[in-house]
C-alpha cells in the first residue's frame, strides 16, 4: 500500500487470510491492526506514527510474527509502558528513525529466537552508499550508541546468528561491549562501519585463551573494499587466540567489497 490512500483501517474479519503486508506512508488507524507472519513499515512521518502504547499493541496483536521490517517508521518517542513477546520472531530490519531513541524501542521488544537482526541507514539502494566522511564522527551522542549499549546490558536477542550493521556510528567501546554479547554470532555484515571492525580486535592477553569476540564465526563481509587491510590485521590477531582463524578464502562480492569465510576443522 503506497502513501497515496489515506485513513486505511486493516481488519481481520474483512481479510482473514492476510499474512504479509508492507505499508508505505499510510495512515492507519493503528489500533484497529492485526496480521500474522510478516509486518513492514516504512516512511511515516510523526504526524501519523502511532504513539509507543499503539505500537506495542501492534506487535502485540501479531503473535506469530516471525519477520518486521520498521524503515524511518516505528512508534513517536517515548517509553514503552510494558513488554511485548514475540517468540516466533526471526528477522528483525530497523532503519533510524529521524528522531527517538532506538534503545526505547528495542526495551519493549522480547524476542528469544530472533536469528537475524540489521541495524542501520537505507539498506534499499540497488548501489551500496556510504559517506567516508561519516566514519570520523565521535559518536558519543549517536542514538545507536545506546541502542548498542542496550544490547550489550540486557541481551534482549540471546541466539542470534545473523548481524549487519550499515553506516552505524558509535564508540569503538560501544561496539565491542555489543560483539561480545553475542557468541552465537555466525554471519557479520559491515558496511560503512570501520569501528565495528576496530571493535573486533582482541584486547586480551593470548595466554589466557580467550578475547576473540564472536568465537564460532563463519564468515564476515565488508564494505567498502579500502577496509580490506583492517579486516587482515584482525584475522591476523584472531590466529593468535584461535587456530580456527589460520585458514580463510576470500572472494569479491559485488563491486565494492569482500567475504571472507573461515575453515571449520573440528579436528584442529
Amino acid at each position: 500500500m503506497g502513501a497515496n490512500l489515506q485513513d486505511v483501517t486493516a481488519q481481520t474479519p474483512h481479510l482473514p487470510k492476510l499474512h504479509n503486508i508492507s505499508l508505505y506512508g499510510v495512515h492507519l488507524n493503528w489500533m484497529a491492526f492485526h496480521l500474522s507472519t510478516l509486518l513492514k513499515l516504512s516512511q511515516h512521518s510523526g504526524e501519523v506514527r502511532p504513539s509507543f502504547d499503539e505500537f506495542l499493541g501492534i506487535l502485540k496483536a501479531c503473535p506469530y510474527l516471525q519477520h518486521l521490517v520498521i524503515r524511518a517508521s516505528g512508534p513517536l518517542p517515548g517509553r514503552p509502558s510494558y513488554l511485548v513477546s514475540l517468540p516466533l520472531l526471526q528477522q528483525l530490519h530497523y532503519e533510524f528513525p529521524l528522531v527517538g531513541d532506538p534503545a526505547e524501542l528495542f526495551s519493549g521488544l522480547h524476542a528469544p529466537n530472533l536469528i537475524k537482526l540489521s541495524i542501520g541507514k537505507s539498506f534499499t539502494c540497488k548501489k551500496l552508499m556510504y559517506d567516508e566522511d561519516d566514519e570520523d564522527d565521535e559518536d558519543e551522542d549517536s542514538p545507536t550508541n545506546s541502542l548498542l549499549r542496550y544490547c550489550a546490558t540486557h541481551h534482549p536477542f540471546p541466539k542470534l546468528q545473523e548481524l549487519s550493521l550499515n553506516r552505524v556510528t558509535a564508540p569503538v567501546e560501544a561496539f565491542s561491549l555489543f560483539m561480545a554479547s553475542i557468541p552465537s554470532l555466525l554471519h557479520l555484515l559491515l558496511l560503512g562501519t570501520p569501528k565495528a571492525l576496530q571493535a573486533l580486535t582482541p584486547i586480551q592477553d593470548p595466554l589466557s585463551g580467550s578475547g576473540v569476540p564472536c568465537l564460532i564465526l563463519e564468515s564476515i563481509q565488508i564494505f567498502p573494499k579500502t577496509r580490506w587491510f583492517d579486516l587482515v590485521d584482525v584475522l591476523r590477531e584472531w590466529y593468535k587466540y584461535a587456530l580456527r582463524f589460520a585458514e580463510w578464502q576470500c572472494r569479491e562480492v559485488m563491486s565494492d567489497g569482500f567475504m571472507v569465510s573461515f575453515e571449520d576443522d573440528k579436528s584442529r
